[in-house]
């Protein structure tokens, strides 16, 4: 399990005090999930940008007349 540690106190003397507050799970949850769907949007822009690019190309490497 995951989360943000908004508050961190360590008792040296009695560590039987320490605490700890965490922050929201669904924060953490929330920022992953839209780090996903942006990493995807940006992997299905470049696939796009490569066919088009390709598509442009002979297969001896040079470039078709239709592209120019």
């Amino acid at each position: 399990m995951q989360g943000y540690i908004s508050s961190l106190e360590l008792h040296l003397d009695a560590p039987w005090e320490d605490s700890i507050e965490v922050k929201n799970y669904k924060t953490k949850f929330e920022d992953l999930f839209t780090s996903i769907i942006a990493s995807t949007e940006a992997m299905q822009k470049n696939a796009n940008v490569v066919s088009a690019a390709a598509s442009a190309l002979n297969p001896d490497g040079s470039i078709k007349d239709t592209s120019l």
